[in-house]
């Protein structure tokens, strides 16, 4: 599970390095061919940059958050799963008489 969360934000932070590339080159082909300023082009990357940032931050720290919660609800399903089958086991063993035993007195009166 912990692979998969690890592969998710590595596929995310590539994608988001990969639009910064294509937004780049469409700028600068942009300012190349004089439809904007190269100043303008600038702002737009350096906005892009840092929403992209932001986002970035605010993303991670809500997969943290999920993260945190799934590997917790997991122990607890795992410690559920342990306590039922340990109950089973012992239900089993007392059906089958595998339980603890206990010695009994067997008095037998004479006439």
């Amino acid at each position: 599970m912990e692979e998969i969360l690890k592969k998710f934000l590595y596929t995310s932070v590539g994608l988001v390095a990969y639009t910064s590339e294509k937004i780049q080159k469409v700028v600068n082909d942009l300012v190349a061919q004089s439809k904007i300023s190269e100043d303008e082009g600038k702002k737009i990357v350096e906005d892009f940059l840092k929403d992209t940032e932001g986002k970035r931050e605010e993303i991670e720290a809500k997969f943290k958050d999920v993260a945190e919660n799934l590997f917790k609800n997991l122990e607890f399903m795992k410690k559920k799963e342990s306590k039922t089958s340990a109950t089973r086991a012992e239900d089993i063993e007392s059906k089958l008489g595998m339980g603890e035993t206990v010695e009994t007195e067997t008095v037998v009166e004479v006439k």
